[in-house]
């Protein structure tokens, strides 16, 4: 919802649109995977592409802003997909990877981060799951993700990536999810 504007973005198909507080639609995009929504921005992967995933910004205003061409070396039943992103400061934080198997398994894929004004994309680590967490505090953004080594996220390990220097540490302590949905580690609520 976007309470300033007085609309929701929705999403149909592969269609990404607005309602306004009297119903009236008003189609922003086609064919995108729709990703998020901040500050008035909407984040879309587009869909016609199989070889490449394109990460795009769309203001309200209907200005297009290409952040990122990322591919993988074996697309899999999805090419190459988008799973997340999150943003702080003048940088989105995003996952990708590919989907494959009959049960639709992630392969694995690569974090990586874009400027909002699309003057550059560095891909930043690779990670095993298509989750990750951003924390951000005093200044510092950290990216919080699973070892590679990890079945399953138990919680109890987690790899900590410094997004501005590059360095990646264990966590000292247990991560876990309270039942609202909020990350915890090293008892700070991410």
């Amino acid at each position: 919802a976007d309470p300033e504007r007085g609309s929701l973005i929705c999403t149909s198909g592969w269609t990404v649109f607005s309602l306004d507080g009297e119903g009236h639609r008003t189609d922003l995009a086609e064919m995108v995977r729709y990703l998020g929504y901040e500050d008035g921005v909407l984040y879309v992967q587009d869909y016609s592409q199989h070889e490449e995933a394109i990460l795009w910004r769309l203001a309200w205003d209907g200005q297009w802003t290409e952040l990122a061409r990322v591919t993988v070396e074996y697309g899999g039943n999805s090419g190459p997909i988008i799973t997340q992103l999150e943003t702080a400061g003048n940088t989105v934080y995003f996952l990708y990877g590919a989907y494959d198997g009959t049960a639709n398994v992630f392969q694995g894929g690569w974090l990586a981060a874009a400027k909002l004004d699309g003057s550059g994309c560095d891909i930043l680590t690779g990670v095993p799951f298509d989750r990750f967490f951003l924390r951000e505090w005093d200044g510092t953004v950290t990216l919080v993700y699973p070892d590679e080594y990890e079945l399953s996220w138990d919680g109890e390990t987690a790899l900590e990536l410094d997004a501005e220097t590059g360095e990646t540490a264990q966590t000292n302590g247990p991560v876990w999810f309270r039942p609202v949905g909020v990350l915890f580690a090293d008892g700070d609520c991410i």
